[in-house]
């Protein structure tokens, strides 16, 4: 069940390569733990080589909360890896909030959210509009 974090199938079904980050490092640098972070996890699959590598890597003491979209009809993962991997984040005491961009689009509970690109890297960061 393990997706490449490196590779994304595009829509004509080839495969191409996409720069990544370690998002564990990029936490850990540009992060306190004392920080307050949402982290908006929709990876197209890549989740099930991010979420385990941030629970080994202790980098969920960091996070607050989880906006996470599944995508394991995408890449062939059973609904009980979701379910695990959800249990083993909420119990560190992340809240989780799994949604579904098809239905949601942008919005996030009752707020809409701008995604502004602030680094070279394509990080986004959220604020709140008006």
């Amino acid at each position: 069940w393990k997706a490449r974090a490196d590779r994304i199938t595009s829509e004509k079904g080839s495969l191409i390569q996409v720069e990544c980050i370690d998002l564990d490092k990029f936490i850990r640098y540009n992060f306190s733990v004392d920080d307050y972070i949402i982290l908006k996890l929709d990876v197209e699959g890549a989740e099930y080589t991010i979420l385990p590598h941030l629970l080994k890597s202790g980098t969920f003491s960091y996070i607050n909360k989880l906006y996470l979209e599944w995508h394991n009809h995408r890449v062939g993962v059973l609904d009980s890896v979701d379910k695990e991997l959800e249990k083993q984040i909420k119990g560190l005491g992340i809240e989780v909030e799994v949604w579904d961009a098809m239905k949601s689009g942008h919005c996030i509970g009752n707020k809409r959210w701008k995604f502004m690109n602030i680094l070279p890297m394509k990080s986004t960061r959220m604020k709140i509009l008006s």
